[in-house]
């Protein structure tokens, strides 16, 4: 028999899916998943089109989306094809982020092993729930998903490159601080130079914009963030390593109309 016009019973369904006759129900009653039709015996059947729909209900409970919300985003306009693939992004992130968490509690196990001190970076390495849910307020879930979907593309290796790219970049910052210390000097827009190209190959943001004045926005939003997120300005070495981002990033704009 064709798939396509193949039905199952609630029971078959709720045996298969793992889910109880009252959650479908229940999904009914809240405008989530209606079934295809309801039998002379009041049982309810499904079919392949209810069943792919319960299988995005499913995913999105699972990754913690309440399910008003998941209705909302099933009735957003656009075809199956383009929330499927939707989907599978999100499964991508939640992927690397389970892989990360992994490879972080490996890290502290064989460190325990070694009577080593695991490191702090590395542990907490795909724990930052909250990170992700200040990218999304601020540069929106689409952006969110592009950028985890690119860094998932990566190899281990290729992600430890850029780690590694990222910590010698940070590291220099700080040195040129504690250093230099001006903001319009040769190293430090050099420096600002160098962290602009950074931000340009990050997909996702602004940087991809063609207009300049979106990319510049995007580049003066992020200097101040420096400053007045703490965290940032921790990874920097504390506010004066920060305003010295800061400011050497605001006059490379000052000082160049193009990026």
């Amino acid at each position: 028999m064709d798939s396509r016009t193949h039905e199952w019973d609630i029971q078959e369904l709720c045996r298969r899916a793992g889910v109880s006759s009252r959650t479908l129900r229940h999904y009914d009653a809240v405008g989530l998943l209606e079934p295809t039709r309801t039998g002379l015996d009041g049982r309810r059947h499904y079919d392949a089109d209810a069943v792919a729909r319960l299988q995005q209900i499913l995913v999105l409970r699972d990754l913690g989306m309440p399910l008003l919300e998941i209705r909302e985003a099933l009735a957003q306009p656009g075809t199956e094809v383009h929330r499927l693939e939707r989907l599978v992004e999100r499964l991508q992130a939640e992927q690397h982020r389970l892989g990360a968490q992994i490879h972080a509690v490996r890290h502290t196990l064989q460190a325990r092993r070694d009577g080593r001190s695991p490191t702090m970076e590395v542990m907490m390495d795909g724990f930052d729930a909250q990170h992700k849910e200040e990218v999304i307020e601020r540069w929106g879930e689409e952006s969110y998903q592009r950028s985890i979907a690119w860094w998932t593309s990566k190899t281990y290796q290729e992600q430890l490159k850029l780690r590694r790219e990222a910590e010698d970049l940070i590291a220099r910052w700080q040195q040129a601080a504690a250093e230099d210390g001006d903001p319009r000097g040769e190293l430090g827009q050099a420096l600002a130079a160098e962290q602009i190209l950074w931000l340009r190959q990050m997909p996702g943001t602004s940087m991809e914009s063609e207009e300049q004045a979106g990319r510049r926005r995007y580049v003066e939003c992020l200097a101040h963030m420096y400053v007045d997120d703490e965290r940032f300005a921790a990874t920097y070495g504390g506010q004066r390593g920060a305003r010295f981002v800061r400011d050497t990033l605001l006059a490379h704009l000052e000082e160049r109309p193009q990026l």
